[in-house]
């Protein structure tokens, strides 16, 4: 039985039970869950998170491309650049809290101070970890079957390990110089 033949039993008003001793005896999945496949669900959000984010990417470089204008580079003795120094010596620069949240992550991802170390074996450990979850998973008899998120462990520690990742992934995005 198609998914769409199940749909219009279903529609049609054949009993749940029947339709599932219909997918067992099919070869198919015996949860309920499992009758109508939606594979494609997760397919599509892959693609649409990927296009989301070159979205979001293209979209930051026009608008850094049309708003934000460098300035003009002049020689090391024109007078308009000795001028432009002259009125930054009167400044004192303190940094922006963009600059100070910089530094502070190019010191956390830094492989040379002590927390750079750290984080780095904490990447390590937490990365091999995942990966053992994964073969733990994937060796379980019931790969594709219906489980509630609540109940299973292994989903909501490698959901922690993720979200470290990605937390991960934006210090050391914010640490990256966009100088070009």
């Amino acid at each position: 039985m198609t998914s769409g033949e199940e749909a219009a039993a279903a529609a049609s008003g054949e009993t749940p039970s029947l339709l599932y001793s219909v997918a067992a005896t099919n070869g198919t999945a015996s949860d309920p869950c499992l009758i109508v496949r939606k594979y494609w669900c997760f397919l599509l959000s892959s693609i649409c998170t990927f296009l989301a984010g070159l979205l979001i990417v293209l979209i930051w470089r026009a608008f850094a491309f049309l708003c934000c204008a460098k300035e003009a580079e002049y020689g090391p003795n024109d007078p308009k650049q000795k001028e432009q120094k002259a009125a930054r010596g009167k400044q004192e620069f303190e940094g922006t809290f963009m600059t100070e949240a910089k530094d502070w992550a190019g010191e956390l991802i830094s492989g040379q101070t002590t927390t750079g170390r750290i984080l780095v074996v904490l990447v390590f450990i937490l990365s091999i970890a995942s990966l053992i979850i994964y073969f733990i998973d994937a060796s379980n008899d019931g790969v594709e079957r219906c489980q509630e998120w609540s109940n299973n462990i292994t989903q909501q520690i490698d959901l922690a390990f993720n979200i470290f990742f990605m937390v991960y992934f934006f210090i050391r995005v914010s640490a990256e110089s966009i100088d070009r």
